[in-house]
């Protein structure tokens, strides 16, 4: 009899624990889970895999081929991370703030702490957009380091575009805007031209999500519930034709 699949929620606190502890055994990932979720903004109701489970989950994510995986999975912790240089010291302002935010963004995946990916992409952002709201930044940081770690023929020219013209119209109010003597304010001009200049842009963020986004998310991304569910539909569709031409392949 097949056994049943593990709930992925806690897959990934298992991914996350070998990402951060290279040397860690399986027996410590397995006593660890419990307090992991604890720490979680909403606790997994499920009971948590079997020692077999689990031993049988680390030993595949030590395999080379998942190397990338783990990698996108590192954590960031204070002062380790800044001391190994994996994350500049200067950002430690930064980084702070994106910690105490980050367990608020209910994540798909349920990650209370953001990976070293993230937290660098939120450095750059904060330098650039230093009057960019937090949780726009946040969003924008997991979308470039999800896009950073994408197979080649995966990345997502949308996103890099999105994101370039989101630092470029900065649609947000900024603290001169109030000042501004206009009849309307330069902060719906620079919003109307960020999204006239996005809606023009093909959809196809195959790294976006492993699961769809919110729908404060799709808005801080500048996309619309109907694009996304047209970028999933041609996405099934291209799944099925794979399907199909295995399957040719196959009996031919």
């Amino acid at each position: 009899m097949a056994r049943a699949r593990i709930d992925e929620r806690w897959g990934n606190i298992i991914t996350s624990l070998v990402a951060d502890n290279p040397n860690i055994s399986a027996r410590k990932v397995w006593k660890q889970l419990d307090i992991e979720n604890l720490n979680r903004p909403d606790p997994i109701p499920t009971k948590h895999p079997s020692k077999r489970t689990v031993d049988e989950r680390v030993n595949k994510l030590r395999e080379p081929e998942n190397k990338e995986q783990l990698e996108m999975h590192r954590r960031v912790y204070f002062p380790e991370t800044f001391l190994n240089k994996e994350v500049p010291m200067e950002s430690v302002p930064y980084v702070m703030e994106l910690m105490r935010h980050f367990p608020y963004r209910g994540r798909p995946d349920g990650s209370t702490r953001p990976t070293i990916r993230q937290a660098d992409w939120f450095y750059t952002l904060s330098m650039s957009a230093p009057s960019s709201p937090i949780h726009a930044r946040t969003t924008m940081a997991i979308m470039l380091s999800m896009n950073d770690v994408a197979p080649e023929e995966q990345k997502s020219r949308w996103v890099n575009r999105m994101a370039e013209a989101w630092l470029w119209y900065e649609p947000w109010d900024k603290p001169e805007d109030f000042h501004a003597n206009q009849e309307i304010s330069p902060a719906i001009i620079r919003m109307d031209l960020y999204k006239q200049y996005v809606d023009s842009l093909p959809f196809d963020p195959p790294y976006l999500h492993q699961d769809t986004p919110s729908n404060e998310e799709l808005r801080e991304m500048g996309a619309t519930l109907e694009q996304w569910n047209v970028f999933k539909i041609h996405q099934k569709e291209q799944e099925t034709e794979k399907e199909k031409e295995k399957r040719n392949r196959k009996n031919a």
